[in-house]
């Protein structure tokens, strides 16, 4: 027999599990419409990556891996973001290098702590055992995001355009992407905790580019792209109950079918 529609949201545990997902799920929907933007897609994966390093870093010192997880972060936005802005090098080769070096020392800290178990979660992500201190510090940061985007959203979208237009018009490009890129470490660090370092950068993007391809405005796109990752968090919530599947992957998956979706819907426009 069926169970009830939202028989799945008795459990405690579900209930902050899709409270987590809520906060988070938007959020990196809205970073990702700039992500997509500016062109900052491998960045962002470079941050994830850095998760591996940040856990291993608190594994070796005794510390809190979730701490250092996201201090280690922010460490490698910042310089990635200060070096691709003074250095001579492309972007994508600064984030290459600094991608290769977070790697391999997360891999020289494993092979320290000889504890790979204690990675996993980072990894793979699990949502299902987040506590109610961890849909506190989402809820925060779900609120920073938007305000966030809320007082600098067109500086961001006008800096994505064009530097020298957005300096012409008063914008110190830098520091604002300097922000945005520790806002976005900080997101992802915490987002990773949760839907794990192999898919937490399709949070990010999906979304966001479902949106992109059916929305016919700038606004229309980035609230499109919030109630898409919104409900393909639910939905891969729901179905990781339902099937006991992994939580992370089904709601990447539920994301890509809201992106065919979005590809049918902009192709139908295009051909009207």
């Amino acid at each position: 027999m069926t169970a009830p529609l939202f028989a799945w949201l008795e459990p405690a545990f579900m209930q902050r599990a899709a409270l987590a997902i809520l906060f988070l799920a938007p959020a990196c929907a809205a970073m990702g419409t700039h992500v997509i933007q500016a062109r900052l897609a491998f960045f962002s994966d470079a941050i994830a990556h850095s998760a591996f390093t940040g856990v291993a870093i608190g594994l070796v010192l005794g510390w809190s891996p979730l701490a250092t997880l996201i201090g280690f972060a922010i460490l490698v936005a910042g310089a990635v973001i200060l070096y691709r802005a003074t250095g001579r090098l492309p972007s994508d080769t600064v984030i290459g290098v600094f991608l290769s070096a977070s790697i391999a020392l997360g891999l020289a800290l494993v092979s320290l702590t000889g504890r790979i178990g204690n990675f996993t979660p980072y990894l793979f992500g699990d949502v299902l055992a987040v506590t109610r201190g961890e849909v506190i510090v989402s809820g925060l940061l779900c609120v920073a995001v938007f305000v966030f985007l809320g007082l600098f959203g067109n500086r961001l979208a006008l800096a994505g355009l064009s530097h020298t237009l957005a300096r012409g018009e008063g914008v110190r490009v830098r520091s604002l992407e300097l922000a945005f890129g520790l806002l976005l470490a900080v997101l992802v660090a915490v987002t990773v905790r949760f839907i794990g370092a192999l898919l937490v950068t399709a949070m990010l993007l999906v979304p966001a580019a479902a949106a992109r391809q059916a929305a016919t405005s700038v606004w229309a796109n980035f609230w499109l792209a919030v109630g898409i990752a919104a409900f393909s968090g639910l939905a891969g919530l729901y179905a990781s109950y339902q099937w006991n599947v992994a939580t992370g992957a089904a709601i990447v998956l539920a994301g890509i079918v809201c992106f065919a979706a979005g590809a049918l819907v902009g192709r139908w426009r295009k051909g009207k």
